[in-house]
């Protein structure tokens, strides 16, 4: 799924899916970051956390097997 924000996105960048540590986080752009989840990651909402605030989905990001 794909999830977009107006954050900007700069500095150190911390990512949860559902509670769970984003493995990889990769800058796209200023507003963009591509993220690979843990197998241990579960439905929920996606956190965005950077230099420039906090982020959180609007919708959960849904995690299928």
């Amino acid at each position: 799924g794909v999830q977009t924000c107006a954050l900007p996105i700069f500095g150190s960048i911390s990512v949860t899916v559902g509670g769970a540590k984003a493995l990889k986080v990769t800058r796209v752009s200023s507003t963009k970051i591509r993220v690979v989840i843990p197998k241990a990651a579960k439905t929920g909402f996606v956190l965005v956390k950077a230099s420039g605030g906090t982020a959180r989905s609007a919708a959960k990001l849904v995690v299928q097997r």
